[in-house]
């Protein structure tokens, strides 16, 4: 990531403002966006974006909100391209979309017919406490219209300057533009993401440009211009889009007000580690331990073993709330009160969590993080903002552990998949804050062993016994009860097709510390015996039933979380009367650098058949470069389990 910071000079000389940020002009057309009809840099774009340009200023008056200017112009290609008529924007309640303009234009028989956008379909719902979406549809869409549209944005908060912007969408984009004209009031840590050299086509300073309460002070002008940029393609395995995408953000780092009084917004991470604690949220709950420690039950202070004792009040925090799916980080939350109900934020939850330990006796931090969906937290100046999730640190004999209690079937020292992106930022009132480098240290396996038995009359019997480790365990464990166990085996019925269970037991269900294991006995009598030959596929449940990974190439890395393992034994006896005509080919493959496995071996020995089957990913990240060499193997792995093996009869 590139950093460009603007520091705000007093300007000697008088310099003119290129109206440059006005948009293009409205319905007019080149002769190569009226005649396109594929897209010759990505002959596989339903559509293209042909301009958009996105304009943020602060409006005058008032109480100076940031304004954001938006226009866009598509062509549409065929008709799967026409979905991008259909917008959706969801906006904070404190922000306002207003505005919105489109049109399409069709050409018939050489001649323009627009089509305006009315009022009436333009819609707006509340999907949340603090969410809306406005949704609006282009009329008389079809292959080859080009759709306009433009709407502008006002907020109130100056933090990120409306966001920033984003150059790359999910279609090719022939060009867009990001003009901004910032006062010198605010003083702004500017980066970009994906853009290598950004070169600003105009950087320079436009004299008594906004005035506050007689105060007038210069902006900054930005332009900055994008050309030909591909489609960003989400696929999956990744971490937020927002991590890739081609963009330019800010984050306010000073403030000065009419006074001259200069305001410093996490200059260091000193400061932000000073107003964490001196928040009267975190710094006063984080510290008082009076209520939550009349409440944790005796045996808590009496056990001596301190990871014993951490695992108690764990479990005691995690059985004692219920999770409201609110991850609000630095909004209003009161632990007391959602002791009380037995139900909580994630937040209120967690620091409860950190109470209680501290009240236990064990030296407790505040760990904030930002989920994969969230983004990557940027290292090269404090960004608060981009934390949205909180959990609890402790360290015993060396061993250091991130609790989340929200979820009852998550395991002690376990945090959520969604918790796995990147380093962790640890905060105690005792010293400075610092980066943790978090990878889950668990084994997550998934091991098989099955025993089968082939009949003269071409049926089968096989029994199966699965065992899972760390995060497979606990992926299983939400599968099976993401309804009820009686759904999940309903379920399994449908994926096992023409075998029959004849018994499925699941044991440990609600150990989470301990592996998941299910056995499956299954039998399968028709559609096996072909004259004299049997036919049958060794793998009864497909690990992968299709490739994830399908793009000519990928421009991010692969995001796994957590390295993976699965083995696979199986020994199967077959008939006296039956010899082995055909076996699938023995594989294997190795990524490079170490990056894990697959191996597929099938043996034949004494009327049995023995199958060993691994399939290991032992980096929890794949970087651009080794994307063909792990879709390959995944090739091979779906390959291989569809593949027969082949017995005939004995003459």
């Amino acid at each position: 990531m590139k950093r460009i910071i603007l520091i705000l000079l007093v300007l000697t000389t008088n310099l003119s403002f290129a109206q440059k940020s006005d948009f293009p002009e409205w319905g007019k057309f080149s002769n190569y966006e009226k005649n396109l009809t594929v897209y010759e840099k990505d002959n596989s774009a339903h559509a293209v974006v042909l301009d958009e340009v996105g304009y943020a200023y602060v409006e005058s008056g008032g109480d100076y909100n940031i304004i954001l200017k938006v226009y866009r112009k598509i062509k549409i290609l065929d008709k799967e391209g026409v979905n991008q008529a259909n917008i959706r924007k969801k906006i904070y309640k404190k922000n306002e979309l207003k505005k919105i303009v489109g049109t399409t234009t069709n050409f018939v028989n050489g001649k323009a017919v627009v089509t305006k956008l009315s009022k009436s379909q333009v819609f707006t719902e509340k999907v949340s406490e603090d969410y809306k979406t406005v949704t609006f549809t282009l009329p008389n869409v079809k292959v080859g219209s080009i759709i306009e549209y433009s709407y502008k944005i006002r907020t109130p908060f100056h933090h990120t300057f409306a966001g920033g912007w984003t150059f790359q969408n999910s279609i090719p984009t022939l060009k867009s533009s990001y003009f901004a004209k910032i006062p010198g009031f605010w003083n702004y840590h500017i980066s970009t993401k994906g853009i290598s050299n950004p070169q600003f086509q105009q950087n320079t300073l436009i004299k008594d440009c906004i005035s506050v309460n007689s105060t007038v002070a210069e902006c900054l002008f930005l332009e900055l211009s994008l050309y030909d940029i591909p489609a960003f393609i989400k696929e999956d395995f990744a971490t937020s889009s927002d991590n890739f995408l081609k963009q330019i953000k800010f984050e306010l780092r000073t403030f000065t007000d009419a006074t001259g009084t200069v305001i410093h917004f996490n200059k260091e991470w000193k400061d932000t580690d000073k107003r964490l604690f001196r928040d009267q949220q975190f710094g006063r709950q984080f510290n008082d331990l009076r209520f939550i420690k009349k409440h944790l039950p005796p045996k808590i202070f009496e056990e001596q073993d301190p990871l014993s004792k951490a695992k108690k009040v764990y479990t005691f925090i995690q059985n004692n709330f219920r999770w409201n799916h609110q991850n609000k980080l630095f909004w209003e939350f009161n632990t007391k009160k959602a002791y009380e109900t037995k139900e909580g934020s994630m937040v209120e939850i967690n620091l409860s969590l950190i109470q209680a330990l501290k009240a236990a006796g064990i030296s407790t931090d505040i760990a904030l993080l930002s989920t994969r969906d969230n983004g990557f937290v940027t290292k090269i100046h404090p960004a608060i903002s981009d934390f949205n999730y909180l959990v609890a640190h402790i360290k015993i004999k060396g061993v250091d552990y991130f609790l989340d209690a929200t979820d009852k079937k998550l395991p002690f020292g376990f945090l959520p998949y969604k918790c796995l992106n990147g380093d962790i930022r640890i905060f105690n009132t005792n010293k400075a804050s610092y980066w943790f480098p978090y990878t889950p240290k668990s084994k997550n396996e998934t091991l098989v062993y099955a025993l089968g038995q082939i009949n003269e009359d071409g049926s089968v019997e096989m029994k199966t016994r699965y065992i899972y480790n760390g995060y497979t365990a606990i992926e299983k464990r939400e599968e099976m009860l993401e309804e009820s166990v009686e759904t999940y085996k309903k379920d399994l019925i449908d994926q096992l097709e023409d075998f029959e269970i004849v018994e499925h037991t699941i044991e440990q269900l609600d150990q989470t510390e301990k592996p998941l294991i299910e056995t499956l006995e299954v039998t399968y009598d028709s559609d096996f015996l072909n004259d004299d030959n049997i036919y049958f596929k060794p793998f009864i449940i497909k690990r992968f039933k299709t490739n994830p990974f399908t793009l000519k190439e990928r421009q991010y890395p692969v995001d796994l979380g957590y390295k993976r393992n699965f083995m696979y034994n199986l020994t199967f006896h077959i008939p006296e009367v039956y010899t082995v005509k055909s076996l699938p080919k023995n594989r294997k493959i190795i990524l490079p650098d170490n990056g894990g496995e697959l191996v597929y071996l099938l043996t034949e020995t004494e009327n049995k058949i023995m199958i060993k089957f691994s399939f290991s990913l032992d980096k929890t990240q794949y970087l651009p470069q080794e994307y063909n060499y792990l879709k390959e193997m995944f090739s091979q792995l779906i390959l291989a389990q569809n593949e027969m093996v082949i017995l005939e009869k004995n003459k």
